[in-house]
C-alpha cells in the first residue's frame, strides 16, 4: 500500500543492491545499508525495501543538517545564508583550530540511544574565529554519522559503495568532510527525494517501467562523486578518536544533570 520516506529515498538514490550504503544529511542523519536479508539487531532499525527481496539496516543520529539551521537562526545575523556559512567554514582548516561540536541537540539515537546527551562546542579559545565554529559544526555532524557507522562495522555488514543524500549533501565542503571522515568515495545523485522515488514507483505501477530496478536505472542521474584526500582522512581518523573520548567524558555528567532536574 505504500512505503516509508527513507525506503523511497534510498530507492530514488539508486540504492537497489546489497552492499550499498546511503548516508543521509537531512533534518536527522541516517546510515542505511542495503542487505539481501533482514539483520535485526538491538542497536538498529530494520526495514523492508521497495525492491522485492531487499532489506536495509538503519542507524541514525537525531540532528544532522538541522544543526546548521539551528546555528544560523540562533547565532548569525538575520538573512545569513547557508552559502555564507560554508564560505566561512572553508576558511578554517581541518580540525577547526581545536573546536569539536557534538550534535546532540535532541539527545541521540545511534550508537548510544541516550536521551540525556546534549550538544556542545568544546576546545574553544579566544583565538577561534566564526569560521572555526561554522566548520566544527560540519565536522561534528560528519563524526556523528561515522559514529553511527561503527554499529554497521560491529555487525560486519558488507559495504561496497556510499551514496550521500539530503540537504546537507548540496554543500561540496560538507560532502568532502564526510568523504574524508569515512575515508571513502561518495556518489551524489541529482534527484533523490521521496517524491522522485514515488514517481518512479508510480511509473512501474502504470506500466511505463518493467519493474522497480529498471525504473531507477533509467531515471537516476549522478550530480558528482567526491573522493577523500588521504592526508585529511588520516587526520580525521585521529580526530574522531578525540570526538568519541569527549562523548565518553561528558555522557555521565549529562545523565546526572538530567536526574537532578
Amino acid at each position: 500500500m505504500g512505503a516509508s520516506d527513507s525506503a523511497v529515498e534510498d530507492y530514488a538514490a539508486g540504492a537497489i543492491e546489497p552492499g550499498q550504503c546511503v548516508l543521509k544529511q537531512a533534518t536527522a542523519g541516517n546510515v542505511n545499508v542495503m542487505t539481501a536479508k533482514p539483520h535485526p539487531h538491538p542497536e538498529t532499525l530494520t526495514y523492508s525495501h521497495v525492491v522485492p527481496g531487499l532489506w536495509y539496516t538503519v542507524t541514525a543520529t537525531n540532528s544532522a543538517a538541522v544543526c546548521q539551521r539551528w546555528y544560523r537562526d540562533r547565532f548569525c545575523a538575520p538573512r545569513t545564508t547557508y552559502e555564507e556559512l560554508n564560505t566561512l567554514a572553508a576558511q578554517s582548516p581541518p580540525g577547526s583550530n581545536g573546536i569539536f561540536f557534538h550534535p546532540y541537540l535532541q539527545g541521540e539515537r545511534s550508537p548510544y540511544w541516550d536521551p540525556n546527551l546534549r550538544g556542545s562546542f568544546t576546545g574553544i579559545t579566544m583565538a577561534n574565529s566564526r569560521g572555526d565554529f561554522a566548520r566544527a559544526l560540519l565536522e561534528g555532524v560528519a563524526y556523528s554519522l561515522r559514529d553511527c557507522y561503527r554499529t554497521i562495522e560491529k555487525m560486519k555488514l558488507k559495504v561496497r559503495e556510499f551514496i550521500l543524500i539530503g540537504g546537507g549533501a548540496r554543500s561540496l565542503l560538507w560532502g568532502s568532510i564526510v568523504s574524508d571522515v569515512f575515508n571513502a568515495p561518495l556518489k551524489c545523485p541529482a534527484s533523490c527525494d521521496a517524491s522522485f522515488g514515488s514517481a518512479l514507483l508510480a511509473g512501474v505501477g502504470i506500466g511505463i517501467f518493467k519493474d522497480e530496478v529498471t525504473a531507477v536505472r533509467q531515471g537516476l542521474k549522478w550530480r558528482r562523486e567526491i573522493r577523500p584526500v588521504p592526508e585529511r582522512a588520516r587526520f580525521y581518523a585521529n580526530q574522531f578518536q578525540y570526538y568519541r573520548q569527549i562523548h565518553d567524558a561528558l555522557a555521565g555528567c549529562y545523565k546526572q544533570m538530567n536526574q537532578r532536574n
